[in-house]
């Protein structure tokens, strides 16, 4: 998550915790990180960065999303560790 969109979140610290307590890494699964980016979240600023919690580590895939999601309407597929595909929902 974001610092822009943990900002909005409901129980936004439960969120990033409970996200940060998935046990991908220790069990040998590609973790993606994908940062979106639009009018509040602009590459370089605070509210784009990840929070600290769920910085990115050596070897995760880092993608940019530049469009919003738009939930709902809209799914995000992550495919291949490094592809971002959106489709409508």
């Amino acid at each position: 998550m974001q610092n822009a969109t943990v900002a909005l979140a409901h129980r936004a610290a439960e969120t990033v915790a409970a996200i940060a307590g998935l046990s991908a890494r220790a069990a040998g699964v590609p973790v993606v990180v994908v940062r979106q980016r639009d009018e509040s979240m602009v590459p370089g600023t605070e509210g784009w960065q990840v929070v600290p919690e769920l910085t990115p580590r050596e070897g995760d895939s880092v993608n940019a999303l530049y469009r919003s999601i738009g939930w709902p309407g809209r799914r995000v597929r992550l495919r291949a560790a490094a592809d971002v595909e959106l489709s409508p929902a």
